[in-house]
């Protein structure tokens, strides 16, 4: 069943369909345009990420093959105080016991949290890629000589190489 439309209905027809013909085809060149445009930057998504590197020697300067080292953030992991029982005492408390030579080593603190991690070459040396900028601890960890230290990765370079320097 066919109706017939009149002339009127016909020409508002064809009006509406070459108006939503020119708004498409306005819609698809403002599209274009912008997609060949690059998008404004962003620190999530242009932040450019660093290369930490470095050398790991002992006391007296001699690089230390196979040494652990970690990357680690602070404020990522556990906060509060720390729940010490007798005998665990870092500093030596009279009431809380005598401390291990141990205990006064550099440890990963309950609010750090490791990001990297790698091992250094037999010439000491280790690399560390893809580290955004931030404030950051560098861990060297051999068993009772384990050293922790700072590090700043700003966001304009990479850092200068470090020397994690272990103690007596």
């Amino acid at each position: 069943m066919t109706a017939a439309l009149s002339r009127n209905a016909r020409r508002s027809i064809w009006v509406a369909a070459a108006s939503l013909a020119v708004v498409t085809v306005a819609g698809l060149a403002s599209f274009t345009a912008t997609a060949a445009t690059p998008p404004a930057p962003s620190n999530l998504f242009w932040m450019a990420n660093h290369t930490v590197s470095g050398t790991v020697v002992d006391a007296n300067g001699s690089p230390q093959a196979n040494m652990a080292v970690k990357l680690l953030k602070t404020g990522a992991g556990k906060s509060g105080p720390a729940v010490r029982q007798p005998g665990q005492s870092p500093t030596g408390d009279s009431s809380i016991g005598t401390p291990d030579a141990n205990q006064l080593q550099a440890k990963i603190g309950r609010n750090e949290a490791v990001l990297k991690e790698t091992k250094t070459d037999a010439a000491g040396k280790f690399t560390l890629t893809d580290i955004p900028p931030g404030h950051y601890n560098l861990f060297a960890d051999a068993g009772n000589k384990s050293v922790k230290q700072d590090l700043e990765v700003k966001a304009d370079a990479d850092p200068a190489p470090v020397t994690i320097k272990l103690m007596k």
